[in-house]
């Protein structure tokens, strides 16, 4: 934040602006510094400091109304969130001064409104209960001048040429790499080291599908969870849609040892060992096909045929060895998009390592990382770090990295600083700040300038400076507009080399009877989300466990091992072990265990802490993502909490697939019913969820949650069966567990036309409104859940408990004020994002007209990447949702039953069949 006498330059926006609106006037004079700012004990307090025009103000009721806020009325902030070095563009929605909930920048190319569960549920972080707010030494709380004081003789032995090193996270920041070439300049032995433990590389390198015919892949997963999963999945949509248009339908072939959200949308899947690939893509590329099983065999035929059709991209898993993926995407003549994301120059951490171990570092400064907990298990790191001469850990909690540093600089949150990186279509962002931090939190540039002796300087001072000379004159308008449109101009030169990109350890297996891979959870990714309890008890998209990570086996090894879900098994590779629950997962490939990283936490992330193992573990800095183990059942049990315990349609057709060019015979439920139906009013509020589309992810439970303040419950009421998501994601397997076909749909309030509720409930507290939709009067309700028993799509929700009140980690002030927090007692249940409609509403009367088409957009399908979920008004034939229910693939979700569901589906559309063309 800035010292006296600066501008602050947040940046205000209101709905459909873009980015050439007009700039925005500089803003006030900031009425205090920052150290005049509250340093308050409670970071959901401090949270509560808006940015919103003006220097934030105070959260406290106020006589005198601040200016910028008016009661009532949201204000808008485009920002950026930075997810493995990777922007995640979004729109943050700020009231009275509380930043509540976050959306995709409708305005970025890279999100398009679209935005990932890692994104959404960033907001809590920000009001985390655990923060810290005291710069520590030898872990007793020190005023900053003694940290300044210190750094004075620090700075001596670094010009000297003592070597420091700074250790961060991947980051595409261009202000982190003109400090760091600042320091390097001043200091002759100052450098970077970058570790970010989800990539073998170190860092995504930018998107991975082009305009293909054929995608053709050997274990890579780019709809998969991670920092580039809205920008692929927005680019996967595009090519679908593009065959209903007249184009042809990219075909996606998968060679896979896991089950992944990319292999589930695969024309053909073969599930494969990892240590399998190599000799596939061998075969593939015109070697001898003698050595493979039938169903090997076969994806190679189809794989040969996409080569000679040609326009075929061939991608390779990025836990593959160098040598074989640049080999096996050398195979296709569709290379992958542009840009590359620079990542700046770094030392390799292995390099450390060694520098470490030998006493050569005076001074390691370990940015918003925490490598004590995701080293390799191999590595001592604890003890290597007191080997590093002074380490100065800045973090927003103190962890296990803390355990072992002598100074501990508090560190602000994303949204409590200025900063800037790459998007994953290669943009820049300026992220700006939705909350002023508290007196002692650093910034993140902050920190990098107090080692330069620039201390006065904040965040806001090091990023203008970084976009001084990048951004057209006048200076102060191309700021503002870069920093109100969330977008700034520029990209990467064509000729970028990503130095993050250094040769990746090797994956090579050795002795033993199982492929032990180690992945990123979905839920925690490497453990930077494992205290967000939306995270914690959002179902993971393939296997829908809570809360602890397991180990994933094939059927085939449960069946010879004799174990069921939620056995404990020990898996060991080389010297280490850990102690799973197993959960049995259709699909995985015989012979492989799937062990995922961010559990087993000593320290730091108190929901996290203790629950589940530690698979950092099994790690060793050679084979970080792939070893040879085995596994052994222990004879004892564990929990192992699922949200989902049917996996198959049972001969019903919740999902349908059609072929290429087909339709759904009586798509719509428009027979007879013995139910009165209701007469429409002016408008007709229904929604179309395109499975052809849907790719798993979750994105829209989060939305959901975050916007409608959907309570967390807790691993114990999960077990019960007493999760309160207002809209889950169902997966269903057809087929042999070896290798089934796997579908998703997103299943939400019906809203049905004559719903069973609405008659079974004694108290007339669900009600129908005459635009179509079907409401919860919460102050009727009395709890008899007589509507949750008559309801046939089970989306109905009963606090049980007063979850809402007594969940700490979620304060009030995060909470969307337009939302009803119900008690104890009541059901709850989709509403169509009913409080967005109303705005919408009071909007269009107020200029005197109607709700325009698009106006009305869910927090499900703002969120989505892929666009697979449609809503509007039915009654207007123009209206996308209209002409979606007109698609010959629309059909109703049990529509035997006759209630007539304002939400419809689009089948699935899939080629599986494969090419008919003879193999030469």
């Amino acid at each position: 934040m800035p010292a006296t006498g600066k501008r602050l330059t947040l940046q205000r926006r209101t709905p459909g602006e873009g980015p050439d609106a007009p700039s925005p006037e500089p803003a006030a004079e900031p009425g205090a510094t920052r150290r005049e700012a509250l340093a308050l004990s409670s970071l959901g307090a401090m949270a509560a400091l808006s940015a919103c025009g003006d220097t934030p103000e105070q959260a406290v009721p106020y006589v005198r109304e601040p200016r910028g806020v008016t009661p009532g009325e949201a204000a808008y902030y485009a920002t950026g969130f930075m997810l493995s070095g990777v922007v995640q563009p979004v729109l943050a929605t700020v009231r009275e001064g509380r930043p509540v909930t976050l959306a995709g920048n409708t305005d970025h190319p890279a999100s398009r409104g679209a935005a990932d569960p890692f994104t959404l549920a960033s907001i809590l972080g920000l009001y985390d209960p655990g923060r810290e707010t005291a710069i520590r030494r030898d872990n007793r709380i020190v005023p900053r001048s003694d940290f300044e004081r210190m750094l004075v003789s620090a700075r001596a032995r670094w010009a000297a040429g003592a070597k420091l090193r700074i250790l961060t996270g991947a980051s595409t920041s261009p202000t982190l790499h003109r400090q760091i070439a600042q320091l390097q300049a001043v200091y002759p032995d100052a450098a970077r080291v970058q570790h970010e433990p989800a990539f073998p590389a170190g860092a995504p390198a930018g998107p991975r599908l082009g305009e293909a015919r054929t995608v053709i892949s050997f274990g890579a997963d780019p709809l998969g969870p991670g920092p580039m999963q809205t920008v692929e999945a927005g680019r996967w949509a595009d090519l679908r849609r593009a065959a209903r248009g007249g184009a042809e339908v990219t075909r996606l072939l998968v060679a896979e040892a896991e089950p992944t959200l990319t292999g589930a949308r695969a024309d053909l899947r073969l599930p494969a060992r990892e240590d399998r690939l190599e000799i596939l893509a061998n075969a593939v590329g015109g070697g001898a096909t003698g050595e493979l099983s039938a169903l090997e065999r076969s994806f190679v035929a189809e794989a040969r045929r996409a080569l000679r059709r040609g326009r075929v991209q061939v991608l390779a898993g990025d836990t593959l060895p160098d040598r074989l993926r640049r080999r096996i995407e050398s195979m296709g003549d569709v290379a992958r998009p542009a840009p590359v994301l620079d990542y700046g120059e770094t030392l390799a951490f292995d390099t450390l390592l060694s520098e470490l171990e030998a006493g050569e570092v005076d001074t390691l400064v370990v940015l918003d990382c925490n490598p004590v907990q995701t080293a390799p298990g191999d590595i001592d790191a604890a003890d290597l770090l007191q080997r590093g001469g002074q380490v100065i850990h800045a973090a927003t909690q103190r962890n296990e990295t803390s355990l072992f540093a002598e100074w501990f600089l508090p560190l602000a949150h994303p949204f409590e600083s200025w900063s800037d990186g790459q998007a994953g279509d290669g943009s820049f962002v300026v992220t700006q700040p939705l909350a002023r931090p508290g007196s002692d939190l650093f910034g993140p540039h902050e920190v990098l300038e107090h080692l330069l002796d620039q201390g006065g300087a904040g965040d806001l001072e090091s990023v203008q400076e970084t976009w001084r000379d990048r951004l057209p004159a006048p200076f102060e308008a191309s700021w503002m507009k870069a920093v109100h449109d969330g977008i700034a101009p520029g990209g990467p030169p064509s000729s970028l080399q990503n130095a993050a990109q250094q040769n990746a350890s090797s994956s090579e297996g050795g002795e033993g009877a199982f492929e032990v891979l180690i992945r990123p959870d979905p839920s925690v990714w490497d453990g930077r989300f494992a205290g967000n309890i939306w995270l914690q008890e959002l179902p993971r998209p393939l296997s829908k466990t809570v809360w602890r990570n397991a180990a994933q086996i094939s059927p085939a090894d449960a069946a010879r091992l004799s174990l069921e879900d939620g056995d404990l098994v020990r898996v060991r590779a080389g010297d280490a072990a850990v102690e799973a629950p197993v959960s049995i997962q259709p699909g995985l490939a015989p012979g492989a265990v799937v062990v995922t990283l961010g559990y087993g936490r000593k320290l730091g992330d108190g929901e996290a802490e203790g629950r589940g193992y530690d698979a950092y573990t099994l790690r060793t800095l050679a084979q970080p993502f792939r070893r040879a183990g085995t596994v052994e059942p222990t004879g004892e049990r564990a929990d192992l909490v699922t949200t989902q315990h049917h996996h198959t349609m049972n001969g019903h057709h919740f999902v349908r697939t059609v072929a290429p060019g087909e339709g759904v015979e009586h798509c719509l439920d428009t027979g007879a019913s013995l139910y009165p139906g209701w007469e429409s009013g002016e408008r007709e509020w229904a929604m179309a969820i395109d499975l052809d589309l849907c790719i798993g992810c979750n994105a829209c439970m989060t939305a959901c949650q975050s916007e409608n303040n959907t309570p967390v419950v807790g691993e114990e009421e999960v077990d019960k069966g007493r999760e309160m998501h207002w809209i889950r994601v169902d997966r269903y397997y057809s087929g042999a567990d070896e290798n089934p076909d796997i579908v998703f749909q997103p299943v939400t309030c019906m809203h049905c036309e004559q719903a069973p509720c609405e008659m079974g409930c004694p108290v007339n507290a669900t009600v129908h409104s005459d635009d179509g939709l079907n409401l919860q009067v919460y102050n009727r309700c009395i709890g008899t859940r007589t509507c949750q028993a008559y309801c046939p799509y089970k989306v109905r929700r009963f606090n049980f408990h007063a979850y809402s009140q007594r969940d700490p980690s979620e304060p009030e002030a995060r909470r969307n004020p337009e939302v009803t927090v119900r008690a104890r007692g009541v059901m709850e249940k989709c509403t169509y994002c009913v409080q967005r409609i109303q705005a919408a509403d009071i909007t269009a009367r107020l200029e005197d007209r109607g709700v325009k088409e698009g106006e009305v957009v869910t927090a499900c399908q703002a969120a989505c990447p892929t666009g697979a979920i449609i809503f509007g008004d039915q009654k207007r034939p123009e209206s996308a949702v209209a002409q979606a229910k007109a698609d010959a693939r629309a059909y109703d979700l049990l529509a035997e039953l006759g209630v007539r569901p304002r939400t419809s589906y689009l089948a699935r559309v899939s080629s599986r069949s494969g090419d008919a063309e003879d193999e030469a």
